[in-house]
Order: structure tokens, then C-alpha cells, then sequence
């Protein structure tokens, strides 16, 4: 009946099925299409993950207020002298990490997380951490002198914690040029904090903040509030008393 009211010839181009040209267009132009989409993703998702990181650096943050108001005024250490409990983050029969001081304070255990960090930075132990304490100018050693909050001249503009890792190119002058590499000491402190450069291991041991987030080292700072701020910012690289020096406590 349909071959009676529609012209042969027009019959057989509507039976026609596309050329492999047709098809290879088709491909062609999901291919480009692809192509523009996969980078604004990609873009999208490492956003998500800084946000995501910003985040648990105001948990922190939060934490460490806290903390120093429940120790009259005492600060969260790197470490301090006596047995991690049991479940801890960081394992250890001589010494509690900050992590496992201040679990107590935090309501997510993934705050002490970077979302970007995927490998271990803590030879024989699954957390990923990627965020660090302050050391040794807010956050002290076993039993080194304490920092007390009241010490810290300017609490809104002192880095507590922030995006860390050890640096492949330790000799580099500008903190925004600093590259990660794979953490080599098997001390699990030394993948927890961020050295300054008046510690005596600044060179040898370079764990250090660091441009994780399109160009931005996400930081919680001494007053609680966190903050992205260009690596060089923090002047991490600068001396003591320096007054772009963010990580000191004058």
C-alpha cells in the first residue's frame, strides 16, 4: 500500500542506511564533543576536591580551638609522650599523634584527609592524611615547651595547619614552585606536619605546605577560620619574625 502512495524513488532513500562517511561525521563529532567536556570535568571534580578539603581544614580548625580551650590554653602537639589508644590513627607504643588527640573534637575522620592525597603518606598505615600540623612553632614535640593560644600575636593570620607534602625539589626558592614527591622517612610524624625553615631538618626532612588545589594550599588557621591561599603566601621559606611569615607565632 505505502509503495502505491509514495514514489519509488523517494521509498528507496528512506530505506537507505547511512554511509560509513555518515557514521564516521557522527563519531567524529561525539569524539569533539568529548574532547570539550572531559577537561570541564575533570575542572569540576578537582574543584569538588578542594572544596572538599577547605572543609576539613575548618573542622580542624574548629578542633584545635577547641582543644586549646579544654587544655586552659595548651596547644595541640605534633606529638605527645604516652601510647596511642587503641583504633588510632597512628599506631604507636611510645607517642599520641595530633590526629588521635584530636579525634575526640572532630565529628568526620575523614577530616584530617586531603581528598587529593589517594596514596599512604604513613609508611605501614592506610590513611592517606595530606593535611599537617604546624611544627615546632605552634604544635610541639613529645616533650618540648608547649605553646600556649595566648603566645600567638596574630591567631587570624597563623597557619595551624594546611595541605602538606615532602617536596622533590627542596632547594627551590619559590614555595608556588614546590613539587610532591613519595614520603621517604619511616617516622610517621614527619608525614603529620610541616616543617619550618627554623627546624633544624628544614632541608633534610622536607615535608612542607604546598599547592595542592588549582594553585592554592588549603590552610586552617590559629583563630579556627580556614583559608586557600597561594603557597608563597604563607612564607613558609621566610625567616622567624618576618612579617610575611604566616606559620610563626609573632
Amino acid at each position: 500500500m505505502i509503495s502505491k502512495l509514495v514514489p519509488a524513488r523517494l521509498l528507496c532513500q528512506m530505506k537507505r542506511a547511512f554511509t560509513l562517511i555518515e557514521l564516521l561525521v557522527v563519531i567524529a563529532i561525539i569524539a569533539i564533543l568529548a574532547g570539550m567536556l572531559l577537561p570541564a570535568l575533570a575542572k569540576a571534580k578537582a574543584k569538588a576536591k578542594g572544596i572538599a578539603c577547605l572543609s576539613n581544614c575548618r573542622q580542624l580548625g574548629l578542633a584545635f580551638k577547641l582543644y586549646a580551650d579544654d587544655a586552659d590554653g595548651v596547644l595541640v602537639q605534633l606529638a605527645r609522650a604516652g601510647a596511642a589508644p587503641a583504633g588510632s590513627f597512628v599506631p604507636n607504643a611510645a607517642a599520641t599523634s595530633w590526629p588521635d588527640i584530636l579525634q575526640g573534637f572532630i565529628s568526620d575522620p575523614r577530616a584530617f584527609n586531603c581528598p587529593v592525597q589517594q596514596t599512604p603518606t604513613v609508611v605501614g598505615i592506610s590513611n592517606t592524611f595530606g593535611i599537617g600540623c604546624n611544627y615546632p612553632n605552634l604544635s610541639v614535640y613529645l616533650n618540648q615547651p608547649v605553646v600556649r593560644e595566648g603566645d600567638i600575636a596574630q591567631p587570624s593570620a597563623t597557619v595551624a595547619f594546611a595541605d602538606i607534602s615532602w617536596i622533590a625539589n627542596p632547594g627551590q626558592a619559590n614555595p608556588d614552585l614546590w613539587t610532591a614527591t613519595n614520603q621517604t622517612s619511616v617516622n610517621p610524624w614527619d608525614a603529620l606536619c610541616f616543617r619550618t625553615v627554623n627546624n633544624a631538618f628544614w632541608g633534610s626532612l622536607p615535608s612542607r605546605t604546598i599547592n595542592r588545589h588549582d594553585s592554592r594550599c588549603n590552610a586552617a588557621l590559629a583563630d579556627g577560620h580556614a583559608e586557600a591561599l597561594p603557597n608563597s603566601k604563607i612564607g613558609l621559606n621566610l625567616p622567624i619574625q618576618d612579617p610575611g611569615a604566616m606559620w610563626d607565632i609573632y
